[in-house]
């Protein structure tokens, strides 16, 4: 049996109903042998939140801190995640990856390869229309989200890395 490492960069709307029930239906029906959620929070509302969904689950949960999408803040996500990373004790060769974002991907390539040795066995979930979203619907500074389309890009051109 292998292990899953499942990482997710916000707790929104969606996080209940799609990561934490997804992660139980694993646990509950014995699919891995350990699971781990690395999970992104901005505060310590969005930890309570988390550590109370998963307070009766054997899932094992590091949470790391997000950054604002601008490229200003890519050094600081990518040491992010390798050092939390380096927090989870499961064997490389048994051991997958998901990764739910394509921004996040781009983040997790440096500590999956110091971890874990490559990426191919790690899964990019896409999440379907960061690109537009940006462009139309965060209204505000057009400099900013064209900023913001920056890291868009760069995720985008690192899914070829990606093993699925």
């Amino acid at each position: 049996m292998k292990y899953l490492i499942y990482i997710n960069a916000e707790v929104g709307s969606v996080f209940r109903s799609q990561v934490a029930e997804l992660l139980f239906y694993y646990e509950q029906n014995n699919i891995f042998r350990g699971i781990y959620l690395l999970c992104g929070v901005r505060n310590n509302n969005e930890k309570e939140k988390v550590s109370d969904i998963f307070k009766n689950s054997s899932i094992k949960i590091i949470f790391f801190k997000t950054y604002p999408n601008y490229f200003i803040f890519n050094r600081q996500q990518s040491n992010e995640l390798l050092h939390k990373l380096k927090q989870v004790s499961a064997p490389a060769d048994y051991t997958l990856i998901h990764i739910r974002g394509e921004l996040l991907s781009m983040h997790c390539i440096s500590g999956i390869k110091s971890q874990f040795g490559s990426l191919r066995q790690t899964l990019v979930d896409i999440r379907g229309a960061g690109w537009e979203e940006t462009l139309e619907f965060q209204g505000g500074n057009t400099f900013k989200n064209r900023i913001k389309l920056i890291n868009y890009k760069h995720a985008f051109n690192s899914l070829k890395q990606f093993g699925a």
